[in-house]
């Protein structure tokens, strides 16, 4: 009983270990408007909640704590829906999330008042009777009056949840990812900007939660006394959730927001022109491409650890829409921070092979890159492989004689 109690309350430990990280980097972080921290400290704290009535379940102590199923059925529907809101957080231009995005939390919410009404209505004894019998059988037949419509209330609530899971996943995931676009559109650096590790674990979250929906379909009583596959998905859960909380606490607090309100989305492009111009627009767009070329080449622009697109196109006398445009045709479809990213490695390369008697970190530095770790993570992505593991090129200088 020991083990199964430590396992059960691993995901409800884990949550609040997290959500206290959260809050000690929001009080740090005193006076900076950190919206997206204040809606993942939420999540956290709704997934708390969710998972203490776990707890109770799989302890066998609904009809000691009744108040335990009402809350399990409201967290289960708003614990995705909160994450939804979280990512909005992250992705809007501004530090507020639309208020109209909180409908999303709207079956949650009924299900709470809806579920904990009827249990009050019921008493203590006929409530605590239903919590530590109908969770576990599942026996529609055997209720009646209130009991009936708490079960109802709770088959609702089951039906609904996979719908809210599709739609909050794929929201988030096209979310995160055309804001993920917009960054490296305008960034040569995305490091504390960069939403991709999250976009990543969302994908994890929608796995999950479609083991949670089969579960579900032939309920969590099945899982009450198995002991192997509840200590397996305890596991899952309590290091899916310590990664989600590690990527949120890494993240810049504002992500860049106010510097690409009107960055280019992917789905935007320069409006269509009519036969006669679309000549002229291509060959514009080439010429505004070789400058580019140009001025990288010439001027080693890349080489700026901090280089946004928007100095590029000052450079230029241009709009960073246009630039943005030049490089996405001149290259084939790479962004702005593919592009420059491809051209430091490119330097780097050359600095491994010329001046051997440089370290990792100086080259990486005189790269433009103010990070090791980002310098590796490009490096390995353009060259399929570590700086210390670069081939030495034939008959080089530093040969022994």
């Amino acid at each position: 009983m020991m083990i199964e109690s430590l396992f059960t309350s691993l995901p409800m430990v884990a949550c609040l270990l997290c959500a206290t990280l959260i809050g000690i980097k929001l009080l740090r972080n005193h006076g900076v408007d950190d919206a997206p921290s204040r809606w993942l400290l939420v999540w956290l704290l709704t997934t708390t909640a969710l998972y203490w009535g776990h707890w109770i379940y799989f302890n066998h102590a609904m009809d000691a704590v009744p108040a335990a199923a009402v809350v399990y059925r409201a967290a289960n529907l708003a614990v995705y829906p909160m994450f939804l809101l979280y990512v909005v957080s992250l992705t809007s231009t501004g530090n507020s999330v639309d208020r109209r995005w909180w409908l999303t939390l709207l079956p949650a919410v009924a299900m709470f008042a809806a579920l904990g009404g009827l249990m009050a209505a019921m008493g203590g004894e006929r409530a605590a009777a239903f919590a530590g019998s109908y969770p576990y059988d599942n026996n529609l037949a055997a209720t009646h009056g209130l009991e009936r419509a708490a079960a109802i209330a709770i088959l609702c609530g089951k039906a609904v949840f996979p719908l809210t899971v599709i739609g909050v996943v794929v929201v988030a995931y096209r979310r995160m990812h055309d804001y993920e676009r917009r960054v490296d559109n305008f960034y040569s650096n995305s490091d504390g900007r960069n939403v991709r590790p999250l976009r990543q674990l969302t994908i994890a979250m929608a796995v999950i939660a479609v083991t949670s929906i089969v579960a579900g379909l032939f309920g969590r009583h099945v899982f009450a006394d198995t002991r192997w596959p509840l200590y397996t998905v305890s596991l899952v859960f309590t290091v899916l959730l310590l990664a989600i909380t590690n990527e949120g606490y890494s993240l810049a607090p504002d992500l860049g927001r106010d510097d690409i309100t009107d960055a280019v989305p992917e789905t935007d492009a320069t409006p269509v022109a009519d036969d006669a111009d679309t000549a002229a627009v291509e060959a514009a767009r080439d010429e505004l491409w070789r400058e580019v070329e140009r001025l990288m080449d010439t001027g080693r622009l890349y080489l700026r650890p901090d280089l946004k697109i928007a100095d590029v196109a000052a450079r230029l006398g241009s709009n960073r829409h246009y630039v943005y445009e030049a490089i996405k045709l001149g290259t084939g479809g790479l962004t702005f921070s593919d592009l420059v990213n491809r051209l430091r490695v490119n330097h780097a390369v050359t600095l491994l092979e010329a001046h051997p008697d440089l370290s990792i970190a100086e080259v990486a530095e005189q790269s433009g890159y103010n990070s090791i770790t980002s310098f590796y993570r490009n490096f390995k992505r353009h060259m399929g492989c570590l700086p210390g593991d670069l081939p030495t090129p034939p008959n080089t200088d530093n040969k022994d004689n």
